[in-house]
């Protein structure tokens, strides 16, 4: 019982636990987000902003390509936060599941406790009933 109590208790700590790391994960996701977004505005910003000052398009060319990289490196950042996030919800259902059977353990053991104590309960009631009576055994005695 003490055991099923500690894996129960060590589940919510690994829950727990999961649950604040997600919670990190998914605000990293909302940055990088943020982030990529704001990037591909600069992007667009500088664009128009050459393109008006007439600069050539081979310098273009080659900001897009610089900006292209840094865009690839947050997409990539934003893909491993997503990666991560898949995974800490598979633990987070693999603990959920973990408790779950605990639960269940648990309750089969009490029913089981209980059973026994009802059947103790039943044979502590017949044993009192078979109480030795000396006068009953000297009564038998005389008789036979």
């Amino acid at each position: 019982m003490i055991k099923i109590q500690k894996n129960i208790e060590t589940n919510n700590k690994n829950r727990s636990n999961i649950e604040i790391e997600l919670t990190t994960l998914k605000s990293q996701k909302e940055e990088l987000e943020i982030q990529l977004e704001h990037e591909a505005k600069l992007l667009q910003s500088a664009m128009i902003g050459l393109s008006d000052a007439g600069v050539q398009p081979q310098s273009i060319t080659d900001l897009l390509i610089a900006c292209s990289g840094r865009l690839t490196s947050l997409k990539s950042n934003l893909d491993s936060v997503q990666q991560k996030i898949k995974q800490l919800n598979v633990q987070l259902k693999e603990k959920d599941s973990q408790l779950r059977q605990c639960l269940d353990e648990t309750c089969v053991e009490e029913k089981q406790v209980n059973s026994v104590q009802k059947e103790l309960s039943k044979l502590t009631k017949s044993l009192e009933n078979l109480r030795f009576d000396p006068d009953v055994y000297d009564d038998h005695l005389r008789q036979q």
